[in-house]
């Protein structure tokens, strides 16, 4: 359920605080229907809160693997990385900058370019 939700966000959507925060707010709903003695909604309240736990888990996870995909994207901007001259380096090169055209990522040569030598 959890992974479903988040698999319908846009990644800009995607902010583990915020999802954090919400399941903070939840805890507090909790505590105020069990205050009241509403059983049924503390224990949907509860489900909420345990979809809410998994989608934050998620998308911390996601914004790790963000991180870690925006910093190779920065490297791989460039016309030419040092490290990749060989010919196996170079096409693995070519390859990421054109993932990073194919998403609307801008490097610093034509798109045309790369896909003609890769």
């Amino acid at each position: 359920m959890a992974q479903y939700d988040l698999d319908q966000m846009r990644s800009g959507d995607v902010k583990s605080t915020r999802m954090s925060d919400n399941t903070g707010k939840i805890g507090r709903k909790i505590e105020d229907a069990e205050n009241r003695g509403d059983v049924k909604e503390v224990l949907r309240l509860a489900q909420a809160r345990e979809i809410s736990f998994y989608k934050t888990k998620e998308a911390r996870d996601f914004e790790k693997l963000q991180k870690q995909g925006d910093k190779l994207f920065k490297k791989h901007k460039k016309i030419e990385v040092p490290g990749f001259k060989d010919e196996d380096s170079a096409a693995y090169h070519d390859f990421i900058q054109l993932l990073l055209g194919d998403v609307g990522k801008t490097i610093n040569r034509r798109y045309e370019d790369v896909k003609a030598e890769f």
